[in-house]
């Protein structure tokens, strides 16, 4: 088992490990570190076999470690991670992306001058013109009624080499925070054939260059307005003329009340209602102020949401560097009537606009009012539209969390666990736009007759321009006809995407086609250790791909160019197919919750495996061409990596090992012209060679380089490659070396945006690291 020494005492001949899947430390004699040529050191991560004695586990045997991660201590909070200070510490991003390659330009060999037909020719087996044609690319699957090319079957030993952990759909415990024990079958630990196929799968579509398989396309992201964008934004007033709804302009005080410095002034007015569940950094009064001082407010806790008022209002000025001018709502009035104002005051009728304390720093909401009466602009059908598509897209993505605040009020903030409300527009009560409401308007540009966007919020979400669908090139995208599949969809399967359309080819109307390949289970043959026993994981959450430096890049360019800040839109593309790095060391600071939390946000998982457990399993494969095993043997041995499988995998899990132990090959003429002959013989490694050979032959004929020159494979071996002793740390973007127990990553991407120069996700081949960014951009 795996496992790393923690402790020498001064000046004696033995230490403590602590090892994978073993509770206490683990005693070990140094000779016996010595023995196996490694000079001993703490820190040293060894292979080692433990045996029990009366005083507890010790080692038997040392044997030198090749490079496997090993499960190290937590470490003390105090101490920097790698010994570094946050100047200088850098660490990788837990993911990055295989890219794609350009459409094929060069001409498609000739039947019987293709790869495969070479190949299937020396085989000595038949072949259609239409299998043997470009089996790289895109073409119609051969039929599953006769033996055409290779069948047989290939047995594969998987080896962990970190914790491993693969949820099992049965024995889920937990109401809020959920716990999950290992898949099994009858009682024994195993891995699902489903899972195993889907690693490879993933694997064979980028070394391919196949299709996106699982991919949604039609799906358009949004993303929250700057500050700077929503400053067109004008306050405004829901109305209704001839049963069609309108807007009234709210745009505040006229052009007279600007200050003497010329600061604008905010269209709204501020009504201060709450204590902020966090305080900002802003002090509490502006030198010079008195009573009319931003500090020195008076809280407003009367009035309701959409409530006709009369404010009386002072100038006032925040006391932020920005300068921010403000009116400040003094008092509310239902009657004018024998309001005195100062001459510091103004008054004017509008509507309190109260939107929940949706932000941790909140401290104020919004009046809307206006000093003249400007008339209504009516709203289109597609703005209205546009509007319900922003409100359902906010619904979706937070049900999850407004369901989990249930029975207390999502409206209020919950201060115990410094959690800000939800929006007044997320909640369903509210989700239809109608006469009454207070929005936000932007006014098309160089008119002020005609509503642009409409948003629930001064600073909202908006949507790209574009689809996520349109900024992947279209020869990448889902396969919708049965006679072109790429080749990862005709030797997985197929089921077209969408309802069907008119396409070329006589087979236009199939809409699905069987795959040629079946997993079966990975039995457990040899466990690493003791199963780990319940742990509760770091905080996962969902992809986030609108962090657009992340996720996209500039259309046209190589390399490492950050993408145009518009983000979805035609200047950018996709980046590639997302996959996981294997961490150097996986740490438990780092995938253990900081002070053991178990709550809504994270899980804890029950029997995970040690590295140096051991699995078996078979793949079955029906009528492939030799390029096509190939492409299957690479990406089932990973190229000469390792793969990444079942959960936890940003926090270093999943690293996995599958090696081909045999290989057999059906003579289908054997078996069915003699009575109980099975027809299956071993394949020798230099055929399997062979075979890889025709795989890496039709990629750099298809794609016009040499195979090991190709950027998907470039990327592909960056990424599956064991972890080197010098790796940096694997972690998520922080704002602090060691782990943080609010776990609030956000402030990293926060601070990124603020620089003028901002990181960007390097490339698999060049991947230099990122640094710790804090709130204010150090």
């Amino acid at each position: 088992m795996r496992g790393e020494i923690v402790d020498i005492p001064a000046g004696k001949p033995y230490g403590f490990m602590e090892c994978t899947g073993v509770q206490g430390q683990v005693f070990v004699y140094l000779d016996k570190v010595k023995q196996a040529g490694l000079e001993p050191r703490v820190g040293l991560e060894l292979d080692v076999e433990i045996k029990e004695s009366p005083r507890g586990p010790r080692v038997v045997r040392v044997h030198r470690v090749t490079g496997a991660p090993a499960v190290s201590p937590r470490q003390p909070s105090s101490v920097p991670a790698e010994g570094r200070t946050e100047s200088d510490y850098r660490f990788r991003n837990p993911y990055n992306f295989v890219s794609y390659l350009d459409e094929a330009t060069a001409e498609t060999p000739a039947p019987s001058d293709s790869p495969m037909a070479r190949a299937l020719q020396k085989a000595g087996l038949g072949v259609t013109a239409s299998q043997a044609a470009n089996v790289m690319g895109r073409c119609e699957p051969p039929p599953h009624d006769r033996f055409l090319a290779l069948s047989g079957e290939i047995a594969c030993t998987l080896t962990t080499r970190a914790p491993l952990f693969v949820s099992d759909s049965e024995g889920v415990g937990g109401d809020k925070h959920k716990s999950y024990r290992f898949f099994s079958v009858n009682g024994q630990e195993a891995i699902p054939g489903s899972s195993l196929r889907g690693m490879v799968r993933s694997a064979f579509e980028a070394a391919t260059n196949s299709c996106f398989c699982v991919f949604d396309g039609e799906r358009t992201l949004s993303r929250r307005m700057t500050p700077q964008e929503s400053l067109p934004l004008v306050p405004a007033r829901v109305e209704k003329v001839d049963g069609d709804l309108a807007v009234r302009l709210l745009p505040g005080a006229a052009a007279n009340h600007t200050p003497d410095d010329g600061q604008d002034v905010q269209k709204a007015a501020w009504v201060k209602r709450y204590q902020p569940i966090r305080s900002s950094a802003a002090p509490t009064a502006a030198p010079g102020q008195a009573t009319t001082g931003y500090g020195n407010r008076t809280a407003l806790l009367t009035g309701e949401h959409g409530k006709r008022y009369y404010a009386v209002m002072e100038l006032c000025t925040h006391s932020s560097k920005r300068k921010i001018c403000f009116y400040n709502v003094v008092s509310l009035h239902e009657s004018d009537d024998g309001v005195v104002l100062k001459s510091n005051q103004i008054g004017a009728w509008g509507w309190l606009c109260i939107n929940n304390q949706n932000i941790e720093t909140k401290h104020d909401e919004r009046f809307f009012f206006a000093e003249a009466n400007l008339p209504l602009i009516p709203l289109t059908r597609a703005v209205l539209d546009h509007y319900q598509s922003l409100v359902a897209e906010a619904q979706e993505r937070l049900a999850p969390q407004i369901s989990e605040r249930q029975p207390s009020d999502p409206a209020a903030p919950d201060h115990a666990k410094k959690r800000p409300a939800f929006s007044r527009h997320v909640l369903q009560a509210w989700s239809e736009l109608k006469e009454g409401d207070l929005v936000y308007v932007k006014l098309a540009s160089g008119r002020q007759d005609e509503v642009e966007l409409v948003a629930p919020v001064m600073v909202p979400r908006t949507r790209y321009s574009q689809p996520i669908g349109a900024l992947l090139p279209e020869h990448l995208r889902p396969c919708r006809h049965y006679d072109q599949l790429c080749p990862a969809c005709r030797t997985f399967g197929w089921v077209l995407p969408g309802d069907p359309e008119p396409g070329p080819g006589t087979h236009a109307h199939r809409t699905a086609y069987a795959g040629r390949i079946a997993f079966t289970h990975a039995t457990l043959q040899q466990r690493g250790g003791t199963p780990m026993g319940p742990t509760r994981l770091a905080v996962l959450s969902a992809p986030k791909p609108t962090t657009v430096s992340f996720y996209l890049k500039r259309k046209g360019k190589a390399g490492v160019e950050p993408p145009d800040s518009s983000g979805y839109t035609p200047q950018n593309q996709l980046r590639g197919r997302k996959f996981y790095l294997h961490h150097r060391t996986v740490a438990r600071h780092e995938y253990e919750r900081s002070n053991n939390i178990a709550d809504d946000q994270n899980r804890t998982v029950r029997g995970a495996l040690p590295a140096g457990s051991q699995f078996s399993f078979t793949v079955t494969f029906e009528n492939l061409a030799p390029a096509e095993l190939g492409a299957l043997l690479w990406s089932l041995e990973a190229g000469g990596g390792w793969h990444k499988l079942g959960y936890a995998r940003p926090l270093g899990f999943g690293s996995v090992q599958v090696s081909v132990d045999s290989l057999r090959v059906l003579n289908a003429r054997a078996r069915y012209s003699a009575w109980g002959s099975g027809g299956m013989s071993s394949a020798a490694k230099e055929v399997r060679a062979a075979w890889a050979g025709a795989f890496q032959e039709a990629m750099a004929e298809q794609y016009g380089a040499p195979f090991a020159d190709l950027a998907n494979i470039r990327d592909l071996e960056a990424l599956l490659k064991p972890p080197a002793s010098s790796s940096l740390p694997v972690h998520y973007p922080r704002s602090s070396i060691e782990p943080s127990a609010d776990g609030k990553n956000f402030e990293w991407f926060m601070a990124n945006k603020r620089l003028k120069n901002s990181f960007t996700l390097g490339t698999p081949t060049a991947d230099s690291g990122l640094p710790i960014l804090t709130r204010d951009r150090r």
